[in-house]
């Protein structure tokens, strides 16, 4: 009996802690993207509505964020236009040009991790919303690895 008592209370302070640790994870700002938490060094976040390509009614959030490693950084865009429909998102990257497909977490948001950068250099990334109809592409962004909140939009 008692070892049956303690096998539950033992079951739900496990339960406890990793509900208690998720949760700090998620208010402590740390990324979650492939089940693992990373805590995250910076984070910087802009709102637009310029277009290379198409156009936004309302616009976007991107969001770029190193890892604690120094080389990955998460990013993070948001479409705020909802009247498009079947929306898909891919990352691309300025120079050379490549394009990577991003994961949907819903609600128009969509999220990559790119992983072997080096710490302290410059990326420049764009986001490629494709929907029923059409697409629109932002503006690309120049985000320095590692570093306190450089995000801006490229000039042409």
């Amino acid at each position: 009996m008692h070892r049956i008592v303690l096998s539950n209370l033992f079951a739900f302070l496990v339960i406890s802690l990793l509900s208690f640790h998720a949760n700090a994870t998620k208010n402590l700002g740390m990324s979650s993207n492939d089940g693992v938490p990373h805590p995250l060094l910076d984070a910087c976040i802009e709102t637009s509505d310029e277009a290379q390509d198409g156009s936004f009614a309302v616009g976007y959030t991107a969001t770029f964020e190193t890892q604690a490693n120094g080389t990955s950084v998460d990013v993070t865009f948001e479409l705020l236009d909802t009247d498009k429909v079947g929306v898909v998102a891919f990352l691309w990257q300025q120079s050379p040009f490549m394009e990577f497909g991003m994961t949907d977490q819903g609600n128009n948001v969509f999220t990559i991790t790119m992983d072997n950068l080096t710490n302290g250099s410059t990326v420049n990334y764009a986001c490629k919303f494709a929907f029923s109809g059409g697409l629109a592409v932002t503006k690309y962004f120049s985000y320095e690895v590692g570093e306190v909140c450089t995000l801006d939009p490229m000039e042409d």
